[in-house]
């Protein structure tokens, strides 16, 4: 009996040694020269071969922060969703990776449709890197299919600080001032927040201005039924809607009981006093309006036109032409639409101009600056950025008028 089992446990032991040899002899890959070698995978899109070098890696050595970056951002390419977001929740914010990982965990929050949380973590990207260009690239996405004009305008101010920007990241910002995306194609993916994340109010609030710009009075009353009756912003969208409708009895009511000093609500009051030729009244409500948002080109030309007809010509004159550089600025941006005229530096120095006369500094000095990456010796450009950064934000004020 002993003699049949000698060969065969003699067989063991020499290949039990033959493994430890083997592997004292030739060791485990450099897991440094694979986590290279699955970064140039990556950049090759050679996605499988990079997963395949990361697990390697996993088990020669516990994973780095580097490491769950790495695995990701495969993971990502290979649209398993869930397993990145996994690996991302393995870097601590204090790591240099930190940022960016909050980055990817917001671009798969979008890829989900979760606006909501693709919100906070692009934020919490931005709070650890405030030079993080494609984070407040995500953001200047969103915030514009939302309708979220002074966020929106913020961080494309901030973008101007740090990077580079296009002619059409300028249009952009310019157009985004008084347009928004085309209802149809925005309600769209406002709908697709909505039904991933029902308590999205922010994507709420977009859509049913969406639909109201599409005069779908039904659906937006059953968007409407989900806020709360106390909640601020439904009830601006409500009197416009009633607006919408001609329905003067609903809107007289929403009036009547909203708040007298909402600036929203100001623009509808003013209007409806300017009609009713009650001049004082209209004034008071445009004013309140333009003490939140001096821009508004409707109330700058409505309160001009009150004070004219109060007999306060010279001053109402001030108003509307003020409110006439806005038309101006509105009819270049026209002009550099998709087109050939973008191509003209006239244009471009004409849209610098426009918007430094209504005090839009940022966007004139990101005008002049794409100007300078054109023509680097441009004298009147170069003049241009030294005038405004000697430019207070305070010279912008509608009190400046009176």
């Amino acid at each position: 009996m002993i003699h049949r089992l000698f060969w065969p446990l003699l067989i063991v032991v020499v290949t039990g040694l033959l493994g430890v040899g083997t592997y004292l002899l030739w060791p485990l890959p450099d897991p440094d020269v694979l986590w290279e070698q699955a970064r140039a995978a990556m950049s090759e899109k050679r996605f499988d071969d990079a997963n395949r070098l990361i697990i390697l890696i996993g088990k020669i050595r516990p994973p780095t922060p580097a490491d769950w970056l790495v695995r990701a951002q495969v993971a990502m390419a290979l649209n398993k969703i869930d397993e990145a977001f996994e690996d991302l929740k393995q870097i601590p914010d204090d790591h240099k990776a930190g940022a960016t990982a909050r980055m990817l965990a917001g671009q798969l929050e979008l890829r989900r449709n979760r606006a909501r949380y693709a919100d906070e973590f692009l934020k919490k990207a931005i709070a650890l890197d405030p030079k993080l260009v494609q984070a407040r690239r995500e953001l200047v996405f969103l915030y514009g299919f939302q309708l979220r004009r002074p966020e929106l305008m913020a961080q494309f101010t901030e973008l101007s600080k740090i990077t580079a920007l296009t002619f059409d990241d300028v249009f952009i910002w310019c157009l985004a001032r008084g347009a928004a995306w085309e209802p149809s194609e925005a309600a769209a993916m406002l709908q697709k927040f909505l039904d991933a994340d029902p308590e999205d109010r922010d994507s709420r609030l977009a859509l049913i201005e969406n639909r109201r710009r599409e005069q779908k009075f039904d659906v937006t009353a059953d968007l409407l039924s989900a806020l709360p009756t106390d909640d601020r912003d439904a009830m601006v969208l409500k009197a416009r809607i009633a607006l919408g409708r001609n329905d003067d009895e609903a809107l007289q009511q929403i009036l009547a009981d909203g708040p007298a000093d909402d600036p929203d609500l100001a623009r509808i009051r003013a209007r409806f006093a300017q009609i009713a030729r009650e001049n004082d009244e209209a004034i008071r409500f445009y004013r309140l309006a333009l003490a939140v948002e001096p821009d508004d080109r409707d109330c700058l030309r409505g309160l001009g036109q009150c004070l004219s007809t109060k007999g306060e010509t010279e001053l109402g004159e001030k108003y509307l032409q003020e409110a006439k550089k806005y038309d101006d600025l509105a009819s270049l941006v026209e002009r550099a639409s998709p087109g050939p005229g973008r191509n003209d530096p006239q244009l471009v120095f004409d849209l610098g101009n426009a918007c430094e006369a209504v005090g839009r500094y940022a966007e004139a000095l990101a005008w002049f600056k794409l100007i300078l990456s054109r023509d680097p010796l441009n004298t009147q450009a170069q003049t241009a950025i030294y005038r405004l950064k000697q430019r207070q934000s305070s010279d912008s004020s509608v009190k400046s008028l009176e």
